[in-house]
């Protein structure tokens, strides 16, 4: 990894501790894996979903942006707006 690839995470890394956000999550509970929340959604049920994985992408483009979100059931693709989630939030999601 190139020092600049480096020092670019690590100030992202320090950002995220300043603005108070827990970089390396000790737990996370899940409601269950991508593939069931999918077919949920296909079937037109407004259940919440908690999800977990590897984000694959992230993509900003202006106020919105989306993602990929993979675990070993699937990939879903991710979709955030500025207007939904608050200005602060959103900064935190395009770190």
């Amino acid at each position: 990894m190139t020092s600049f690839v480096e020092a670019a995470r690590r100030e992202k890394l320090a950002e995220l501790v300043k603005r108070g956000v827990a970089p390396f999550a000790y737990r996370f509970d899940r409601s269950g894996a991508i593939a069931p929340a999918l077919e949920g959604f296909r079937d037109d049920d407004a259940t919440v979903h908690r999800l977990a994985g590897r984000l694959i992408l992230l993509r900003p483009m202006g106020k919105t942006t989306f993602g990929h979100l993979e675990d070993r059931s699937g990939k879903i693709q991710l979709y955030f707006k500025v207007d939904d989630l608050g200005a602060e939030q959103y900064e935190v999601v395009k770190l």
